[in-house]
């Protein structure tokens, strides 16, 4: 049994190896612990709160207390805050989440989903994954390569390849379909065009009349483009000209300017052209 020596000294104490000083509990012998053990299935009880100081930690000891986890405080704040803890323990996989005043709740994982409006013109990046399945530790985006912007909802990409071998037979099917306008700023390579031209789409159908009247009034020209850097020598049509002669030919941009033409079109007036050209030919040949 320890023995009870006091020092004589009021507010001073010894018990055994601890002794208490102007409300301090303190170890006599260096380096030792202080246990606090009730008898039985009793447990150590504060009616206050415990303050530890100098950032030293709170240890959960494993069974056999020969390892612990602890937590401990920052090395700095700004003002003093509180966690309050969940009123239960949650469910499978669900993560501990603050509402931003330190009151803690269990959540499901996940991302929160925001619907970007038509009026929003920042650009985001799609984020991409390099595993197929189990879980991702980084997040990887393709800046200046793969980007969005809702306003006017345009996607931007080096380079998109559709591998899917889907057939298309009208402007709705296919691997790709596109419900609008197409603009390539460099060259389109492909093994068929075909544009749709079923009697079934078209009305107010009349005949190309003078036909090579037309194609003898348009005039061919070589040209380099401004913005061609190598300045590679193009053959082509000029569209204010062909405006004056087949105005039907032309495209106009959003203001109404004319800045294109439709080339496949010319066919048209060409196997007329040739007709017309047949009947002279037959005509002189019947001389």
């Amino acid at each position: 049994m320890p023995r009870r020596i006091s020092s004589g000294i009021v507010g001073r104490s010894i018990l055994g190896d601890i002794f208490t000083q102007d409300n301090t509990v303190q170890s006599v012998v260096e380096n030792t612990n202080i246990v606090l053990q009730p008898s039985g299935s009793g447990i150590v009880e504060s009616q206050s709160s415990i303050q530890i100081n100098d950032q030293n930690t709170v240890r959960f000891g494993d069974s056999d207390s020969s390892n612990f986890v602890s937590m401990r405080a920052p090395g700095t704040i700004s003002s003093n805050y509180t966690l309050t803890l969940p009123v239960d323990n949650g469910t499978d996989t669900q993560i501990l989440s603050t509402d931003g005043t330190g009151a803690l709740s269990w959540v499901n994982a996940g991302l929160v989903v925001t619907n970007r409006s038509a009026a929003d013109s920042n650009t985001y990046y799609i984020a991409m994954s390099d595993q197929t399945s189990g879980t991702e530790t980084e997040l990887s985006v393709a800046d200046g390569r793969l980007e969005f912007i809702p306003n006017p909802g345009r996607l931007s990409t080096n380079q998109l390849r559709v591998t899917a071998s889907t057939s298309s037979s009208s402007t709705s099917t296919g691997a790709l379909v596109v419900t609008g306008g197409v603009g390539i700023g460099g060259q389109l390579t492909a093994v068929d065009i075909v544009e749709t031209s079923s009697i079934a789409l078209k009305e107010n159908i009349e005949p190309i009349e003078n036909g090579l009247s037309s194609i003898l009034a348009l005039k061919g020209v070589t040209y380099n483009r401004k913005a061609d850097e190598n300045k590679d020598i193009e053959s082509g049509l000029i569209a204010e000209w062909t405006e004056e002669v087949l105005p039907d030919l032309v495209t106009r941009d959003t203001d109404g300017n004319v800045v294109g033409i439709k080339y496949t079109k010319l066919t048209a007036y060409l196997i007329e052209a040739v007709k017309s050209l047949k009947l002279e030919i037959d005509e002189l040949k019947n001389k």
